[in-house]
């Protein structure tokens, strides 16, 4: 799976706002959300 960086950041960005995020995320890219756990 080719990861994009700036998904990935997005991803950071909003896990640190908040978990509701993460969650949302999770149900988008569950590749990325596991990587980012």
């Amino acid at each position: 799976m080719i990861i994009d960086p700036l998904e990935l950041f997005i991803v950071i960005i909003t896990g640190i706002l908040g978990s509701s995020t993460i969650a949302y995320y999770f149900s988008r890219f569950p590749g990325l959300t596991l990587i980012f756990i």
